[in-house]
């Protein structure tokens, strides 16, 4: 009876680990870019402060993949903030990428969340121009540190 309720929590513990390791491994060994966004739906009234995030150079790839599908969106440094310069179906050899999957009619990358506290979020002004700070890994999955 013991060995089997430790062998429940052992693999409940390596669940929660391989859902998590994307973005633990992003948050540990990412590359620091920043990309410009913008807020699709300020303050949800069931999810609390929270925001989904639009970021406008990866949007107009949305049609390089099927629903679903992988899709990876390689970015390059442009002025102060990097852009989403070209999008494709195989994972590029090398550079600075982002591992996406199209859904619905967007690409979602795992940085399209942000949530903030609800004293704070009725300060923050959404109609600004934002800039998201992500950690990008070697194999493209991302972790959003932040919103300016």
């Amino acid at each position: 009876m013991i060995r089997r309720l430790i062998a429940v929590a052992l693999v409940s513990i390596g669940l929660v680990i391989a859902g998590v390791f994307g973005q633990l491994s992003a948050a540990a060994t990412g590359t620091v870019i920043t990309m410009k966004v913008a807020p699709v739906d300020p303050i949800d009234p069931f999810r609390g402060a929270y925001v989904a995030l639009n970021y406008p150079s990866i949007t107009k790839f949305a049609t390089e993949a099927d629903a679903n599908e992988p899709v990876y969106v390689t970015v390059g440094k442009s002025g102060d903030t990097w852009e989403a310069t070209s999008a494709s179906r195989t994972r590029p050899a090398s550079g600075t990428y982002l591992a996406c999957q199209r859904k619905f009619s967007a690409i979602e990358c795992g940085a399209s969340s942000y949530f903030l506290p609800q004293t704070k979020a009725a300060e923050f002004n959404w109609k600004q121009s934002r800039v998201a700070t992500l950690k990008v890994d070697s194999r493209g999955r991302v972790f959003l540190v932040g919103v300016n």
